[in-house]
């Protein structure tokens, strides 16, 4: 039985092909050749190969998994059903305060105790990592609380406390209040876990 995974990221890099290229260039501001459209993701150098639509890492020319292949695909394909380019408000919200049933935060709760037990006491290192993929600290969210360029264009805050006598560490993402403009709701869970991913491997972990 072929991976789901797999069937579901080729679904989608046929779905991006049969988009206007031309028009995904101009609405995201994107630089492009012949060949590839160029951009940044977790602030590393990406492109979409533009014959096969494979997402590709832009120095080491690897294809990349489902969690950003995914993510990168809607993005630049979820709002060209609305002839406006949809704006980012600046406000940052958890889903569940923009009215998505059942939705939670994107948090801790996806995250196993031991996962989050391995971020105790790992506020540097992760401060680090946070700086290393382009962040900017942001006041006012925890022991680390860093704004992270998920695109150029598109920020996401995370949010860190560390653990203390009661509890366990805790790991918030909040979005821009537009977030579901830009993409699905299902595909800000891919966007998390590769957040994390990187995260986790930058702290050693």
């Amino acid at each position: 039985m072929q991976d789901n995974y797999a069937v579901m990221a080729d679904q989608a890099r046929q779905l991006f092909l049969s988009y206007d290229q031309e028009n995904i260039i101009s609405r995201f501001g994107l630089k492009a050749d012949d060949d590839h459209i160029y951009f940044s993701f977790l602030g590393r150098a990406m492109a979409i190969e533009r014959s096969s639509g494979a997402v590709i890492d832009a120095r080491s020319l690897a294809r990349q998994g489902f969690n950003i292949s995914l993510t990168v695909y809607d993005m630049f394909c979820h709002s060209l059903d609305s002839a406006v380019m949809p704006e980012i408000s600046g406000e940052w919200q958890s889903l569940s305060s923009m009215g998505v049933h059942g939705a939670g935060k994107l948090s801790s709760g996806m995250l196993t105790d031991s996962e989050l037990a391995a971020f105790s006491g790992k506020t540097e290192a992760l401060k680090k990592a946070c700086e290393d993929l382009g962040g900017i600290e942001k006041p006012g969210g925890g022991d680390v609380s860093y704004l992270l360029p998920l695109f150029d264009f598109m920020y996401v805050w995370l949010k860190f406390y560390d653990a203390d006598d009661e509890f366990l560490p805790s790991v918030t993402i909040m979005w821009d209040r537009n977030i579901l403009a830009f993409m699905h709701y299902e595909t800000l869970y891919y966007a998390f876990g590769e957040i994390l991913s990187v995260l986790k491997k930058l702290c050693g972990l």
